[in-house]
């Protein structure tokens, strides 16, 4: 195992992967502890911080049956203008669509998130992305329609 895997596992930033994976003894699983921490630390410093900048991430099935749309927000629009942030709020507009009902928000970022890299929680994929960024990311409004079939 190296920073590179410490990396790709948890999304963190390269600099905070190679402290964690010094600190740790060159243990995975205290790195991983060491990181989510981190995060959390982070965020918590964060929270006082002011979203007013964002995007709506839709999502429309082949079919055209069903849709999904969240509103995701950050504090500037550099962030809001990444491709990384707009993909997050593209793919969480997809699992809104899937879901029925729509949870809160709250619920949401409680659900397991679909990715190809590892099981996490789509708070969790949240929160990485902003430790990763250093600025406050919040879900904002969701909404999904499916139509009935007859």
């Amino acid at each position: 195992m190296s920073v590179k895997n410490l990396r790709k596992m948890t999304n963190m930033p390269v600099h905070l992967c190679a402290q964690a994976w010094k600190d740790s003894g060159e243990d995975l699983d205290k790195a991983v502890e060491m990181l989510k921490t981190k995060g959390a630390d982070k965020i918590q410093k964060l929270q006082d911080r002011e979203t007013k900048a964002g995007f709506v991430g839709v999502y429309r099935h082949h079919d055209g049956r069903s849709v999904g749309m969240v509103e995701l927000l950050c504090e500037t629009d550099f962030v809001a203008n990444t491709a990384e942030f707009r993909e997050l709020a593209n793919d969480f507009a997809m699992q809104v669509s899937a879901e029925d009902p729509v949870p809160s928000p709250g619920g949401f970022l409680e659900l397991d998130f679909w990715v190809e890299d590892g099981k996490r929680t789509t708070g969790e994929a949240l929160t990485e992305l902003s430790v990763k960024t250093g600025e406050k990311i919040t879900l904002g409004k969701m909404f999904s329609h499916k139509v009935c079939s007859q």
